[in-house]
């Protein structure tokens, strides 16, 4: 395995390495899927089911998360071969990996940027309290 590559077992029990793509590639992503997020409604009536249909929808629909995953893709590796989207899933049982190695991909350049969102919403929340009149 090639360094800093990470290697992953599909659920087909299939190989691929994913790389980390550079800065502005990988921003590109976290934008674009940022950008769709806004679109998602939260709604606490809602299941954890629904959300997750909710989500992975819109995930598969954007033309915009898939424009800024395509580059991503092709620094990966699948089955020892670099990733040509058009090419490396023509096949039926390469389609049945495709959702699970764009998921990787999308993990591997998008998990860093997330990383600090909780400790910021939660900064950014006590600071909304603060502002607001106490129902005390």
């Amino acid at each position: 395995m090639s360094e800093g590559l990470r290697e992953v077992t599909l659920p087909s029990g299939r190989k691929m390495e994913v790389a980390p793509a550079p800065f502005v590639e990988a921003k590109r992503l976290y934008q674009a899927i940022a950008g769709e997020m806004v679109r998602l409604s939260l709604n606490p009536d809602d299941d954890v089911t629904n959300l997750m249909k909710n989500v992975i929808c819109l995930a598969v629909f954007s033309p915009n998360i898939e424009a800024a995953l395509e580059p991503c893709l092709r620094r990966c590796t699948y089955q020892g071969t670099k990733i040509i989207p058009v090419d490396s899933f023509e096949s039926i049982e390469g389609r049945e990996d495709y959702l699970d190695v764009c998921f990787e991909v999308a993990k591997e350049n998008v998990g860093p940027f997330t990383k600090s969102l909780y400790a910021q919403f939660k900064k950014l929340r006590a600071g909304v309290e603060k502002l607001l009149p106490s129902s005390a």
